[in-house]
């Protein structure tokens, strides 16, 4: 998270407002090394209880790919499950039909693999 406040710091239009945001929703008052380090998903890894999907657009200039690599290298160190799907040539609000269609074939195949429906209740819905 520190990089991402880093980046966020050096990139030039509109930082001020993206650290207002961080503020404002995270719970930031400060840009302290440890308040960022005790609400950064990356060191808190460990407590995730439900696989996890990543979803990153390749030329995303919002959020910089890493974020997201860093994110899954911190999950698979603490044993959770999560896939990181990056889509290449697909911006941070994935604006081309090609990348929508991507993420949403990736969010229902993660769905289906680690929260299949229920069999008996699919079968009693089609019923007559």
């Amino acid at each position: 998270m520190a990089s991402l406040l880093s980046y966020e710091r050096k990139s030039a239009a509109g930082a001020d407002a993206r650290i207002r945001y961080w503020r404002a929703f995270l719970g930031l008052t400060s840009a302290s090394e440890a308040e960022i380090n005790n609400i950064s998903p990356v060191r808190l890894a460990d407590r995730a209880d439900a696989p996890i999907l990543l979803i990153h657009g390749q030329d995303d200039t919002v959020v910089p790919v890493d974020q997201s690599q860093a994110m899954e290298r911190a999950l698979r160190q603490a044993g959770k499950p999560v896939e990181l799907v990056t889509l290449p040539g697909a911006d941070h609000w994935l604006l081309q039909e090609p990348s929508r269609a991507s993420m949403l074939k990736a969010s229902v195949a993660f769905v289906m693999k680690y929260n299949p429906p229920d069999v008996a209740t699919a079968t009693l819905a089609k019923a007559p």
